[in-house]
C-alpha cells in the first residue's frame, strides 16, 4: 500500500533552514547530532499488523558533504498484496546549507518511477527531465530537511517555516512544535517533543492527512516514531535499531 512510502516520507518534511539564517562553511562532525554516519532502522505497522521495514541514513563523504539517504521495503507475506522497494537519496551540503541533488526509485504494487533532480547552485535552479525551476539558495530536499531539523532548538508553541524543494516546484513548509511528551516505543521509554508538518500545498505525500512525528527531547534529537490516520485505520512507524 502506498501509505508505506508516505509515513515513512513524514519524517523527511520536517524543516529545511529558516529565513536569513546563515550555515557556517566549516563543519565539524562531533558536533551533529547525527555524527560522521548514522542509520536508522524502524518497523511500519498498519494498525495492529506490522507490513514493513524502512531505514534512514546519512553518511559523511568529504568535506562538508553528507549522503543522505531512505529505503522502504514491505515484508515478505504482504508482498504479495502490495509490494514496495523504494529507495531514495540525496546529496546535502551542509557548509552551504542546502541541497544539491536529489535522486528517488519507487517500486509499489507493480508499478516504477523513477526521479532525479540536480541542483545549479549558481544559478538557483533545479533541474529535471530538461525542465529548469527556480529554488531558494538555502532550499533542501526532504531528506535532508529532517536532519536539518535536528540541529535545531525546539521551543514549544513556536513554528518553523522554510522552503522545500520536490518535483517542479518549490514551496513553502511550516512546522508546529506542539508539546513535550513521554511515550513508550517497542520496550523502551523517551522524552521527546512533538511536532506536525503542515502542507500548504499538495507536495510528495497527501496533504489532506494530518501526520505527527516524535523526536528525542535531547542532544541528537532522533525520530522515534511517526503517526498518521488514513483511510482505514492508522498507520504507525516506530525505531527499531539505531546503527553508528
Amino acid at each position: 500500500m502506498k501509505y508505506l512510502r508516505w509515513l515513512f516520507i513524514l519524517f523527511i518534511l520536517s524543516v529545511s533552514p529558516r529565513r536569513g539564517e546563515t550555515a557556517p562553511r566549516g563543519v565539524d562532525p562531533s558536533t551533529l547530532p547525527f555524527g560522521e554516519k548514522e542509520e536508522l532502522v524502524y518497523n511500519i505497522r498498519w494498525s495492529f499488523i506490522n507490513v514493513g521495514e524502512a531505514v534512514l541514513g546519512l553518511n559523511r563523504l568529504s568535506g562538508s558533504v553528507w549522503r543522505v539517504y531512505s529505503t522502504a521495503k514491505s515484508y515478505s507475506f504482504f508482498d504479495k498484496f502490495y509490494k514496495v522497494r523504494d529507495s531514495i537519496e540525496s546529496l546535502w551540503y551542509i557548509g552551504m546549507g542546502r541541497s544539491l541533488r536529489f535522486e528517488k526509485r519507487t517500486r509499489e504494487g507493480g508499478k516504477e518511477n523513477d526521479e532525479l533532480i540536480v541542483i545549479s547552485t549558481a544559478t538557483n535552479t533545479a533541474v529535471m527531465d530538461g525542465r529548469e525551476w527556480k529554488v531558494s539558495p538555502r532550499a533542501l530536499d526532504v531528506l535532508s530537511a529532517l536532519h536539518f531539523i535536528r540541529m535545531q532548538p525546539l521551543s514549544v508553541g513556536k513554528n518553523i517555516v522554510m522552503d522545500v524543494y520536490t518535483k517542479n516546484k518549490l514551496w513553502p513548509l511550516e512546522v508546529a512544535v506542539i508539546k513535550k511528551e513521554r511515550i513508550k516505543v517497542g520496550d523502551k521509554k523517551y522524552r521527546t517533543i512533538l511536532v506536525e508538518p503542515k502542507m500548504r500545498e499538495e507536495g510528495i505525500f497527501n496533504a489532506k492527512g494530518r501526520i505527527w512525528v516524535w523526536l528525542t527531547d535531547d542532544e541528537k534529537r532522533v525520530p522515534v516514531r511517526m503517526n498518521s490516520k488514513v483511510l482505514i485505520g492508522s498507520v504507525s512507524v516506530d525505531l527499531i535499531e539505531i546503527r553508528r
